[in-house]
């Protein structure tokens, strides 16, 4: 919420500008239901879901968040560069005058999931309002220190996912010992 933050990459320095969302920005919602997915489909379909579903048709090729707009929001947010559908309750950020990747990494934030947490629609699940996300309020420093921070975070992202790919297949090779040693297979 600072606009000058403490941690900075060597070389930048001055204030980060506030800028709306939605005015940096093309928000949209897709056309699609969630019965259209194909579990054999070509190309990505986002639903209100972490899981990336499966369809045969594409609306939009290109650089995009993706937010769902209700149930698991400010949880269940996708970057994708690339075809891709999407459901009619998922928000498609694009077409941006701001670094994408980096608006994808803040928008994961506790500061924008209180935000959205905050001002969601609540009855038996959250829901998101178009308002709010075209309103939210998203820090702006130049392209520059953007580039820089969101190729750091992604970097983090796939060192995350590198190790729990590791994880996961120790785990399968702990299990097979494990069957091995109780069916006496060993």
């Amino acid at each position: 919420g600072e606009s000058v933050p403490q941690l900075r990459f060597k070389g930048f320095d001055g204030e980060w500008e506030k800028k709306k969302l939605g005015d940096i920005s093309k928000i949209s919602t897709g056309d699609k239901d969630t019965k259209d997915k194909d579990d054999e489909g070509l190309y990505p379909f986002f639903v209100c879901s972490k899981k990336v579903e499966k369809i045969n048709s594409y609306s939009f090729d290109g650089e995009a968040i993706l937010m769902a707009g209700s149930g698991s929001i400010a949880k269940c947010i996708h970057y994708i560069n690339g075809k891709f559908d999407y459901q009619q309750r998922v928000y498609k950020i694009s077409n941006s005058k701001e670094n994408l990747k980096f608006i994808y990494f803040y928008l994961q934030s506790e500061t924008v999931k209180k935000y959205l947490l905050t001002f969601s629609q609540e009855s038996v699940i959250n829901n998101l309002k178009l308002s709010m996300l075209t309103n939210c309020n998203t820090p702006s420093p130049s392209l520059q220190e953007q580039e820089k921070i969101a190729h750091f975070f992604s970097k983090m992202d796939d060192e995350i996912n590198l190790q729990e790919k590791k994880i996961d297949s120790l785990k399968a090779v702990s299990y097979t010992h494990l069957r091995a040693h109780e069916t006496g297979a060993y």
